[in-house]
């Protein structure tokens, strides 16, 4: 009895086994036993980790040229300021009227161009002794040279004008709305206070930004 129930239990593992073979042969691993998904599984997980770390190396390395560029860039825009206040300083003005006219115009021109804050302050006051040394000499000149220094004094200055402009509409957002909690000049307080924030805070940040 007991070698009839061995000989009908081996039959059933050789025919379950049997089976699997079969399957297996005939519609490949996505019948086969649970071990063979889970290993499929495992490797394409394994894939995707390398991938991503591999991307995140890419993108390291991208961020790191560009902080690179932009210290380049940093390092040239400063030694190109150094040149040209040098060649600003450089500049001996002349005995002769039409001379020192013709060198106040080529620091104009050259201010004309610039962005940098340190480089219109150096031209500003080359310009602003050339007038001075123009001034024995012709000063109907003197007077032409005067007008453009100004716009030049005023362009340099339009980051003080609009920083204090900003902290006046601040004082007077502030005014109009304490003096009415709702209404017209609540809401017009709001609004120069919004625009006095903006005003002031582009201008801390134009102050302190160094490109």
């Amino acid at each position: 009895m007991a070698k009839s129930n061995f000989s009908k239990a081996l039959g059933r593992e050789l025919g379950k086994n049997t089976g699997k073979l079969i399957s297996n042969k005939l519609f490949g691993n996505g019948h086969a036993t649970p071990y063979r998904v889970t290993g499929r599984v495992q490797a394409a997980q394994i894939r995707a980790s390398a991938v991503n770390a591999q991307a995140e190396a890419l993108k390291a390395q991208a961020n790191a040229q560009l902080e690179a560029e932009k210290m380049r860039l940093k390092h040239e825009n400063t030694a190109r300021e150094i040149s040209t206040i040098g060649e600003i300083s450089n500049i001996e003005f002349s005995e002769n009227p039409k001379e020192i006219a013709s060198q106040l115009n080529q620091i104009i021109s050259l201010l004309n161009a610039q962005k940098s804050r340190e480089v219109l302050k150096a031209g500003i006051e080359k310009v602003d002794f050339g007038i001075l040394t123009l001034t024995s000499h012709d000063l109907a000149q003197a007077s032409y040279f005067e007008t453009k220094l100004k716009k030049l004094k005023f362009r340099y200055n339009v980051p003080y004008y609009s920083l204090i402009g900003g902290v006046i509409l601040l004082a007077l957002g502030g005014i109009f709305i304490n003096l009415q909690k709702s209404g017209g000049l609540f809401n017009m307080g709001v609004g120069f206070l919004l625009v006095g924030m903006y005003a002031s805070l582009f201008t801390l940040i134009k102050f302190f930004k160094k490109d």
